[in-house]
C-alpha cells in the first residue's frame, strides 16, 4: 500500500510517494504442534506499524470441538478501557472491545492471551473476525489492517501435557488512577 501526496510549490508539481503500513494482528506462542488434552497459551498482540491507534474491536474463531478454553487474562494488556472485556461466546468465538485513551504506538504489544486445552486430533486454525482498529486521529479512521492467523496440529503422538500452568493472579502493579 502507497500514500500518494501531491504538493503545488512555485508553479511545480511535487509528487511524494510513500508507504503506508497496515497494523498486523497476530498470534504468538511457543507451540506448531501440541499433544492431546495439553493446555498451552496463546498471546494476542498488535504491531501498530508506526500508527497511533485508539480502538480495537473483533473476535478470535476457533474450530467447534478442538479447543476448550481454560482461561482469558487481559493482565499487562495494552487496552485501558475494555467495552467488552473478552469473553467466550458460542464455545468457539471470544469477542472482545477496547480503547486506549491517548493512543497507543508500538509493536508486538499485548492485547490478551487465551489458555487452550486441546480436545481433538488434527490440524486446525485460530482466525480473527470482524476486526476494527481505529486511528488516534479525532476521525476514529480505519486503520489498514494485516492479519496472521495461527496453525496448530494436534497430534495423540505427543504426550498430553498440562505444561502451562496459569499464574494471572500474581500482578504486584497497582492499577492506573
Amino acid at each position: 500500500n502507497y500514500r500518494i501526496r501531491l504538493i503545488r510549490s512555485a508553479g511545480y508539481f511535487l509528487f511524494f510517494i510513500a508507504s503506508a503500513q497496515a497494523a498486523e494482528l497476530f498470534f504468538e506462542t511457543k507451540n506448531r504442534e501440541v499433544g492431546l488434552n495439553s493446555q498451552f497459551k496463546v498471546d494476542i498482540l498488535i504491531n501498530t506499524q508506526g500508527e497511533e491507534i485508539n480502538a480495537i474491536e473483533g473476535s478470535v474463531v476457533f474450530p467447534w470441538g478442538f479447543f476448550g478454553v481454560k482461561e482469558i487474562s487481559d493482565g499487562n494488556s495494552i487496552i485501558n478501557f475494555w467495552a467488552q472485556k473478552p469473553k467466550l461466546v458460542l464455545d468457539n468465538e471470544i469477542i472482545f472491545s477496547g480503547i486506549v485513551p491517548g493512543g497507543y504506538k508500538g509493536s508486538n504489544a499485548k492485547l490478551f492471551s487465551i489458555i487452550f486445552q486441546s480436545l481433538k486430533e488434527g490440524n486446525a486454525t485460530i482466525d480473527f473476525s470482524g476486526l476494527k482498529v481505529l486511528l488516534n486521529d479525532g476521525n476514529g479512521t480505519p486503520a489498514e489492517l494485516k492479519i496472521q492467523n495461527y496453525e496448530l496440529k494436534i497430534s495423540g503422538n505427543l504426550p498430553s501435557s498440562e505444561s502451562y500452568i496459569p499464574n494471572f493472579r500474581t500482578d504486584t502493579e497497582p492499577p492506573e488512577t
